[in-house]
């Protein structure tokens, strides 16, 4: 009976096994693949003597020693008390001398490492705990309200918002009515079908109200403040260049008519701060839309928006919602076009998604249910999440296939979440103002696997990381020959959209700054490989555009010095293979050397002061004309090259001369059309007669399609173009459309030198 009560009460105070040692430095300290300094699974750091048993419990004078049988097991315990003890001090010691342990550890490895997975694709924000209280306060509260002022600022939505009193001094006039209602409808159909912070239907109530009687001061001065953005957003996005032109104006209107300088805001002031934003940056004034997207953010944060509170009234409630999350989309997307961290962190807000219904579904009585989604922001919302845990991968120098097959996988989820005509396997027509999600998407994935291009990489990283940023240019491609057919016919479409060639126009009316930049990058890379017919589909989209989007004319500037610098190479008696040639490899990597992180350029670059004594630039020498043959007949193709001596300095926008020396879309049209068709006799290999035969299986250009034809004159209010020096064909893509290509399917062999097109093709 002793030895049995002795053996019960030693096994109730035997403590638990010692769990197994962790890793340190990633963030659940049990990863099997950390690079970090593992302890061996038996640990090897015991003492040559025995230390004095520390106090744990098990004391002899409590629990006498077990009785023979038992003995082994006694001493086992006891070692591994002693291994678990130590094992703690050890950590701690660890811990406390993290960065000798750092200097022990590769860079690379540990930084993939501390990566933290993005949430689930679809699922929304967790919800806050709040614990409820049955006490009643309402006294305490009101003594709060009264003393509390000056001191203490009730949380949102507890405290009262008033709205701006007075108009200012000198009220803006209103555009004419005509005017008016051209640029609300500009703006609904390709600002607010993409960023709805506006309930339609009672926006458009007080439109009327204040044209009714012709007096802004019918309406808080917030609302006109509102109004005069939506006027210049709306004119940003019109076809006639008269308008275009006077947007600013409606801009500086909006921003005179606010007041900051308060210490309670309002939903409108946040709207006013996102539409200037928006502004701003389709207008390529990068800095500044920075700065208005943070005002933008802590108002919202300061009126509450970024916590689930009420209750609310149902069109008041999801309205913040669409608001709070529209500032946040454009967040995530301003800080992956800036290499800058993002101002919203997920952790610190709990708002639901906004209901994926139009506006008119949006009563006070309640939202009623559509049936089908009809607004893109959840699409949006999906891509834009991953968006700051990518930003975090690019702090390394590289991203191991492990992490980027886990993103890809995040962005599949997504892209199954986005509607039909948006998938990108669909071969429908696809208007080209249901672009933004689907080039959001696109555009993350090229710049995570673009981040592989640094040198700080191996060669086969860099040439899979061409490899993968290929097949998003297929892809967008693809995506652009659905909005460059004809639209099927809807009676519910303007006239102007009914004609077969409105598709340029429309294109250029819809197009975004981010849009531009996809394209400029989708270019290059095309270019760097050699697939001509898939670059000049991009390039004929972007040549619609044309200076409708400011940014658009610095990229093809760029684009005709990346021709200019890829003819010389060809040029050379022996051709080097393009995936070594670091020059190049800079140049394809368009503005990732615009990242702190990212970039490897700027190192040993001047900086500061020094930066004033570089003085003018000047272009490169490089031939000012090149001799192509084409499929048909020898052409001379020219690339212009700028003589300019009075070049601003880096950093500053493009002169007026420099926006007219590079020569215009038209002619980088003309020369991506010759290597199609030198590509295509090179492939064909039988001749001038075999090429011109698979010329004619692709859609040729009507001579009513022509870039003249398809536009209006300038004084219609529509875009013009110069003819351009070839009828370019419209290429019959033959693109590779699964929505996301595994890792492993990518081949990390370069291509030959004798796969590219040598000089001795072209001259």
């Amino acid at each position: 009976m002793q030895e049995n009560y002795q053996h019960e009460n030693y096994q109730h105070q035997r403590p638990p096994p010692a769990p197994p040692m962790m890793a340190y430095g990633s963030p659940s300290m049990s990863s099997p693949t950390s690079p970090d300094i593992v302890p061996p699974t038996k640990p090897n750091f015991l003492p040559s003597a025995p230390p004095s048993r520390p106090n744990s419990g098990l004391n002899a004078s409590i629990v006498p020693p077990p009785p023979a049988p038992y003995g082994h097991a006694f001493e086992q315990v006891q070692d591994l008390e002693k291994q678990l003890l130590q094992a703690r001090q050890q950590l701690q010691q660890l811990r406390s001398a993290k960065p000798d342990v750092e200097a022990l550890v590769d860079f690379q490895d540990t930084s993939q490492a501390s990566v933290v997975e993005p949430p689930k694709a679809g699922m929304p924000p967790a919800k806050r705990a709040r614990p409820t209280l049955k006490r009643d306060f309402s006294t305490v509260r009101s003594n709060l309200r009264d003393y509390g002022r000056g001191v203490l600022k009730m949380p949102p939505p507890y405290r009262k918002i008033n709205s701006q009193q007075g108009m200012p001094q000198q009220i803006p006039p209103l555009p004419e009515h005509a005017l008016a209602d051209r640029l609300l409808a500009s703006y609904y159909e390709f600002v607010h079908s993409v960023f709805p912070i506006l309930h339609w239907p009672s926006f458009l109530d007080e439109y009327r109200k204040v044209y009714h009687t012709g007096n802004l001061a019918v309406m808080p001065r917030e609302w006109g403040a509102v109004l005069f953005c939506v006027f210049a957003c709306g004119a940003l996005h019109s076809v006639d260049t008269k308008v275009s032109l006077e947007s600013r104006g409606y801009l500086m209107k909006g921003i005179s008519m606010i007041d900051l300088w308060q210490d309670d805001f309002s939903m409108e002031q946040a709207k006013m701060a996102l539409l200037t934003s928006i502004f701003l940056f389709e207008t390529n004034i990068k800095s500044a839309s920075w700065v208005w997207l943070a005002t933008a953010v802590r108002i919202s944060q300061d009126i509450g928006l970024h916590v689930d509170t009420g209750p609310w009234s149902p069109v008041e409630g999801e309205m913040r919602k669409r608001l709070w999350y529209c500032i946040y989309a454009w967040d995530r997307l301003l800080a992956l076009e800036f290499s800058k961290p993002v101002l919203i962190d997920d952790g610190d807000f709990d708002t639901g998604y906004p209901e994926p219904v139009d506006d008119q579904y949006i009563t006070e009585q309640g939202i009623l249910s559509s049936g089908q989604p009809s607004t893109p922001l959840l699409a949006t919302i999906h891509v834009v999440r991953s968006i700051q845990y990518l930003l975090k991968l690019f702090k390394s120098p590289s991203i191991n296939n492990e992490t980027l097959s886990s993103r890809e996988n995040y962005l599949s989820a997504c892209m199954v979440l986005f509607p039909k005509q948006l998938q990108l396997k669909s071969t429908d027509y696809l208007d080209p103002k249901s672009l933004p999600p689907v080039i959001y998407f696109q555009n993350a994935r090229l710049i995570l696997h673009r981040h592989n291009l640094s040198p700080f990489c191996t060669s086969d990283l860099r040439i899979q990381a061409i490899e993968h940023c290929l097949v998003v240019a297929r892809d967008t491609a693809h995506l652009l020959s659905r909005c460059m057919a004809s639209p099927p016919y809807n009676s519910a479409l303007p006239q102007s959209r009914q004609s077969s060639n409105d598709w340029r126009t429309y294109l250029a009316a819809s197009a975004s700054t981010i849009l531009c930049t996809h394209l400029w990058r989708c270019i290059l890379l095309l270019l760097f490989r050699s697939e001509y017919l898939l670059a000049l589909q991009l390039v004929r989209a972007s040549a619609a555009i044309g200076d409708a989007r400011q940014v658009n004319i610095s990229c093809g500037r760029n684009i005709a010095f990346f021709l200019r610098c890829l003819f010389e190479r060809l040029q050379q008696a022996k051709p080097m293979d393009l995936d070594r040639d670091e020059d190049m490899l800079v140049y394809v990597s368009a503005d990732l050397q615009s990242s702190t992180d990212g970039s490897w350029v700027w190192q040993g670059s001047e900086t500061g002061s020094r930066l004033s004594s570089l003085g003018k630039r000047k272009s490169p020498e490089s031939p000012a004309r090149l001799r192509i043959i084409s499929s048909n007949s020898e052409l001379s193709g020219e690339i212009r090259e700028s003589n300019d001596q009075s070049s601003s300095p880096p950093g500053v926008a493009l002169s007026d001369e420099e926006k007219a020396s590079w020569g215009g879309w038209e002619s980088i049209e003309h020369l991506v059309q010759c290597l199609v068709e030198q590509q295509q006799k090179q492939h064909s290999g039988i001749g001038i007669s075999q090429a011109s035969h698979q010329q004619q299986q692709l859609t040729p250009i009507s001579p009513q399609q022509t870039p003249d034809s398809a536009f209006l004159s300038p004084a219609a209010g529509r875009p013009s173009f110069p003819a351009a020096r070839l009828a370019v064909p419209a290429p019959s893509l033959g693109v590779n459309t699964q929505t996301i290509t595994p890792i492993s399917a990518i081949s990390a062999t370069s291509p030959t030198t004798a796969s590219r097109m040598t000089i001795a093709n072209i001259i």
